[in-house]
């Protein structure tokens, strides 16, 4: 894959929204991410393209995450084995070539 990655996510957990479908939430690490990006899914030529991005927090522990929606709607079975917690998603803004 020739195309540089524009942004870099932690993946920390899973969860999955009546109509929305699953997401990853965790922390960007690098770059930048915003909506229409596209994330490679691992060992496939298949990518998702981000449809939202959340800011999720827990004031009274002082924990703060981000959410990555994707348009596709994977299920949450999908979803976690992409991205398993602990890994890292690479962000791209094009389509990467395979």
């Amino acid at each position: 894959m020739d195309a540089q990655p524009s942004g870099r996510f932690e993946v920390t957990d899973h969860y999955e929204l009546s109509g929305r479908g699953a997401f990853v939430i965790g922390y960007i690490r690098e770059g930048k991410v915003k909506v229409g990006d596209s994330v490679p899914l691992p060992d496939s030529s298949v990518s998702w393209t981000i449809s939202g991005i959340e800011f999720l927090d827990n004031i009274s522990k002082r924990k703060y995450w981000n959410a990555l929606l994707f348009k596709e709607h994977p299920a949450r079975a999908d979803v976690e084995a992409a991205f398993p917690v602990g890994s890292f998603v690479d962000i791209y803004e094009d389509v990467p070539e395979s």
